[in-house]
This record gives structure tokens, C-alpha cells and sequence, in this order.
């Protein structure tokens, strides 16, 4: 007789390597150091592994915390696994990772994405900046740069693009498509103001993700995100739900500048800001922010004329402008300054230089304003320009108009009362006292006592994170809530 046979039984399909596990975090960890040669931070390693994993990722960490790390480590380690699927064992990687993995990066300013290109360029991720400037400088060459994005890993992207026919012609390539993993978001709260007024491109951000074929994961990064209903706004334009993304959130407290409030003594359309005479002759390296290019241009004319009186040379080299309208070369000139070994410098911008841009020689930050800003976040993020504070002894002055305290008190009363208020003028540059619009933000920091102590309140700031054990942290570990707060509000001048 013949042995009956059976049929054998396939063998179970190996499991998917989770890096959300110990094992996962290793390899990642193990990964990033290699290839970049430092330790990546506890949290960054937390949203990475998370979003490997194929979850949504909405981190919260403080300015000069490595937010681009979140991108660059996302997709280096998505690349090596590609590359040797052994380094997950007997496991198999995740079925959303792709051969020669891409990724879109929305970004806010100009200025931010040609601070971003190199990062990831020097991780060895090709990467392309598409705006208005590049589109129409390629086109003058007689190039596509929409053929170009084609054959890079990362396309760091103007929100107007979205809406573009080359965009709409990437969506039509079948190689891009299957290629996008990932959709990245560089400073997402601004999705609560841009995205509701000024550049209206912004609202094309949340429905991105939809129109790729295999749902790439979503990674939005900000330093300032306040809770309640600041949040419920971003996280409603990008689709996020309670429950279905991961949420880190690192105190964005900055105990090493001192935060000062002072009163603006100029008028808005005066020729000479003698507040600012500081500036010249104290000798350190600062950026003073103004709200619009016209006053910007007539303080940095007083500031030069300021240098003369101090015996200063080169007055046109020490006061510098910046600003979306400049040239690129002026611009770029005007940040190369800024990163020297300089002993001094003032640039006197607009918002181009608000958000992103990192320049660690930073001393001091100041706002100079003749209307309340448009919000806390604007605050910060300017204030964010300070990379490292506590060896300089810095500072971030915040000039405020003559009315600011009745005008705060008086919002915060309707508010109270029940009336509706206008949150934010209708566009960034709207005048608040003729809209009647007032920050409940900001009015609530005007008159606190302690303005340290509202804006941990605003952005759920703890005393103390969880700790980070990276080397870098373990050598300079950010400061935890001193005993006694220096702001001007405790601490007057």
C-alpha cells in the first residue's frame, strides 16, 4: 500500500516588525546614529517609531529641539530597512514602506525652506525646493522642475504649489504616487491663522494627504500650540482625530531669556524710534522685528544714521534689512552675516525671519510694534530665533502700544461678559484697534503678573518633561522652572 499523503501546510506569513517595541526603538536608534552620527533625542525616537509604525504624528517641542530631525530620521530609517529588510529579523517590514521612499513637506516661508534643504541634504536625502521663485527661475532655464521632483526624496514645498498644475500633474505619476509615504507639515499652528485668513493656500494642507493613493502618514511640527481651542483648529484641518495620531508635547518655557515688556514711546509714523538706541550701542547681535516693510525700512535709516554717531564704520553692514521683497543675494548675504563670528549686528525684519530660521548667534530678540501682536504664538516663535540664551544673558523685548492695557482689559471684559469678540483681525497686517479684534492671548499676557507663568498655562507647560537621556541632553539639559521668574512683570526694570 502506498502512503496516504497530505497536503502540507504553507507556513504563517512572518509578522510585521513593529518599531513602536524595544526591539524597534533599537534599531532605530542603532540606525540614526550611524548614518548621522549623533543620538537622536528620547522624543524624537517616540513620534519616529510611531510614525514607522504608520501612525499620524503631531509633535509639540520647543524651538531649536531638532523638529526636522522628525523628517529626516523618519525617512533614513525607512530607507535602510528597504535597503536590507534582514535588519527586522525574522519579522517583515511594514507594508507602507516603498522603495526609494518620498516625501512632501509643506512650508510656511521661503526662508524656512531654504533653511531646511541642507539638513536634509546633509543626511544624504535628495532633496528640492519648489516655490514661485524656483518654478519660474527653472522655467527661465528651460527646465521643469516639476520632472525634476520626480527624482527626489524630498520636495519641500510653498502651500500655494498645492493648488498648481504641476502638482496636479505629480499626483498624475503613477512612480511618485507609489513612492509617497509621508506628508509633513513644518509649523503647523500657523493652520490657525494663515490657514483662516491671510494666504488662504493654507487650507489646502489638510486635504493633501487625500488625493495620494496610499494614505502617506501625516508628521506636523510646531513649537506653539496653545491648547483648547487653538489645537481643536489644527488638528481639524489636517484630519487629525482623538485616538487615531500620536501626540508629543515638549514644554516650549524658554527660562534662559528674559522676557521684557516696555511701552513704545515713537509714533507709527515717525522718522526716529530713539526706544531702539539700545540696540546700537550695547554691541550684541539681534534681530528687531517690525510688522510691516515700511517701518522696518525707516528704523534700520535711523539705526545706520545711530551707528555713524557711535563711530561705527561699516553702518550699512552692521544694520541690515530683511525681507521677503529683498533680493535673494541680499538676503542671503544678510544670514551669512548673522551666522559669522560677527561681534555685533542688528537685522531689522518682518515676519520672513519668524519662524524656522536657525541662527545660533542670536543675542536678543526684539518686537517693535505700534499694535498688539497678533498673537502668543507670534510671540514665540520670534523670541524662538534665540538658540541657546543662557550664556549670553539674553532677552526678547516685547514693545507694546500706549493703549495696550486698556485695550486688553477691556477684550477681556467682553469676553467675560459674554459679547463676541474678535479673536484676529481679518488679516495679519489689519490695524486690531480699527477691526476691534484682540488675541484673548495676548490681551490675558498684557496685564499677567507673571507672564513666564500665563504661558505655561496657555501651552500646558510642566515643570519639568519627561527626561531625555541622549547625550546632548545629558551634557546641556534644558533648564527646569527656576525659583524665581526674571520677567518684567515680577522683576520690573
Amino acid at each position: 500500500m502506498h502512503p496516504i499523503s497530505h497536503p502540507s501546510t504553507p507556513p504563517a506569513p512572518a509578522s510585521i516588525f513593529r518599531f513602536s517595541s524595544a526591539t524597534g526603538r533599537e534599531l532605530c536608534h542603532k540606525i540614526i546614529t550611524n548614518q548621522l552620527g549623533y543620538d537622536p533625542h528620547g522624543y524624537q525616537l517616540d513620534g519616529i517609531c510611531q510614525a514607522l509604525d504608520g501612525m499620524d504624528l503631531l509633535a509639540v517641542t520647543p524651538t531649536g529641539s531638532g523638529k526636522t530631525g522628525f523628517l529626516v530620521m523618519y525617512l533614513l530609517v525607512m530607507h535602510a530597512v528597504v535597503r536590507e529588510p534582514s535588519l527586522c529579523g525574522e519579522a517583515r517590514p511594514p507594508p507602507h514602506f516603498r522603495k526609494d521612499a518620498a516625501m512632501v513637506v509643506v512650508c510656511p516661508t521661503k526662508s524656512l525652506e531654504v533653511d531646511m534643504a541642507p539638513k536634509f541634504q546633509a543626511a544624504g536625502i535628495s532633496t528640492l525646493v519648489v516655490n514661485k521663485d524656483t518654478t519660474d527661475s527653472a522655467r527661465r532655464q528651460g527646465q521643469d522642475i516639476w520632472q525634476q521632483v520626480k527624482n527626489v526624496h524630498v520636495v519641500l514645498l510653498a502651500p500655494e504649489q498645492l493648488t498648481s498644475k504641476g502638482f496636479e500633474g505629480l499626483l498624475d505619476d503613477k512612480v511618485f504616487q507609489d513612492r509617497a509615504v509621508a506628508v509633513g507639515v513644518d509649523e503647523a499652528h500657523l493652520l490657525n491663522s494663515w490657514g483662516k485668513s491671510f494666504r488662504e493656500a493654507f487650507n489646502h494642507i489638510g486635504s493633501v494627504r487625500k488625493r495620494f493613493d496610499n494614505s502617506p502618514v501625516l508628521i506636523a511640527l510646531t513649537a506653539t500650540l496653545r491648547t483648547g481651542a487653538p489645537m481643536q483648529s489644527v488638528c481639524k484641518f489636517l484630519g487629525l482625530h482623538d485616538g487615531m495620531h500620536y501626540f508629543i508635547r515638549r514644554s516650549n518655557a524658554r527660562y534662559d531669556i528674559r522676557l521684557v515688556f516696555r511701552t513704545i514711546k515713537s509714533s507709527q509714523a515717525s522718522q526716529v524710534f530713539p526706544d531702539l538706541d539700545w540696540t546700537i550701542s550695547e554691541g550684541r547681535r539681534m534681530i528687531v522685528f517690525c510688522r510691516t516693510i515700511n517701518i522696518a525700512y525707516r528704523v534700520v535709516g535711523y539705526l545706520q544714521g545711530r551707528c555713524e554717531a557711535e563711530g561705527i564704520s561699516d553702518a550699512e553692514e552692521h544694520v541690515r534689512l530683511y525681507n521677503a521683497l529683498n533680493w535673494d543675494s541680499h538676503n542671503a548675504a544678510t544670514l551669512s552675516i548673522m551666522r559669522s563670528e560677527r561681534r555685533s549686528w542688528v537685522v531689522v525684519s518682518t515676519d520672513s525671519l519668524s519662524v524656522g530660521i536657525d541662527v545660533p548667534n542670536t543675542d536678543d530678540v526684539v518686537l517693535y510694534d505700534f499694535e498688539l501682536p497678533n498673537d502668543t504664538d507670534a510671540i514665540l516663535q520670534k523670541v524662538g530665533r534665540i538658540r541657546d540664551g543662557r550664556s549670553r544673558a539674553s532677552k526678547a523685548v516685547i514693545y507694546l502700544p500706549r493703549n495696550a492695557s486698556k485695550v486688553s482689559q477691556e477684550a477681556l471684559a467682553h469676553a467675560n461678559d459674554g459679547a463676541p469678540v474678535v479673536l484676529a483681525p481679518k488679516h495679519p497686517k489689519a490695524s486690531k484697534a480699527s477691526s476691534g479684534g484682540v488675541d484673548l492671548s495676548v490681551a490675558r499676557l498684557v496685564i499677567a503678573p507673571c507672564k513666564v507663568e500665563l504661558l505655561n498655562t496657555l501651552y500646558d507647560n510642566q515643570p519639568q518633561d519627561v527626561v531625555c537621556e541622549c547625550r546632548t541632553c545629558t551634557r546641556n539639559p534644558p533648564l527646569s522652572k527656576p525659583p524665581a521668574c526674571n520677567c518684567s512683570g515680577c522683576q520690573p526694570e
